[in-house]
């Protein structure tokens, strides 16, 4: 069995890091719109996913991620809103997808993968934002940036900086075991 090692552990950490931010908050109220969601728990924000107001309070990926879903299948004959609603849940599971692979990846020790799924992950979450910024949903009267927001870029560029430095780690180790199966040949 190989050992595990250090530049994989990092990576198993980010990778903790970021499925705990699929459920940490995307975009959370704020102001009075807030206070209006709190002192109104019960009333139901999206009656087809049972989501209440205190749901909606703070909305991480994965609560994004399901109205989104329900919003492609309830149009009701907006196409802006399907075909936005689409993007967003496409953008989502690119995102988790990426996670996984991520995770799946560093345990099995293929840094050039983390590196390609750490890209797809930045994108994926630097395209998501842009489009949040650019239909004023956040910022907005009622929801300002949470913090995943802010979490995917920097974490997907802290795998690809471990990743590269488990290929030099690679790369070392290999040259190492030339010069010693070199050397023992002599």
């Amino acid at each position: 069995m190989k050992k595990i090692k250090i530049h994989q552990i990092v990576n198993l950490i980010f990778s903790g890091i970021a499925l705990i931010g699929l459920l940490l908050p995307y975009s959370s109220s704020y102001g009075e719109y807030r206070n209006f969601l709190t002192s109104n728990p019960d009333i139901l924000f999206a009656k087809e996913i049972g989501f209440k107001n205190i749901d909606a309070v703070d909305l991480s990926m994965l609560e994004n991620l399901r109205l989104y879903f329900c919003l492609a299948n309830n149009s009701h004959g907006n196409d802006w809103l399907k075909n936005e609603a689409i993007i967003n849940v496409v953008l989502i599971i690119a995102l988790i997808a990426s996670i996984l692979l991520i995770l799946l990846f560093t345990l099995l020790n293929k840094p050039v993968a983390n590196i390609v799924f750490a890209l797809i992950l930045a994108a994926a979450s630097l395209l998501m934002n842009y489009d949040a910024v650019s239909r004023h949903a956040l910022p907005s009267d009622n929801y300002t940036f949470g913090f995943t927001y802010y979490l995917y870029t920097p974490l997907a560029v802290a795998v690809i900086v471990c990743s590269i430095v488990g290929i030099v780690i690679k790369k070392k180790e290999k040259k190492a075991a030339r010069l010693s199966n070199f050397a023992h040949a002599k």
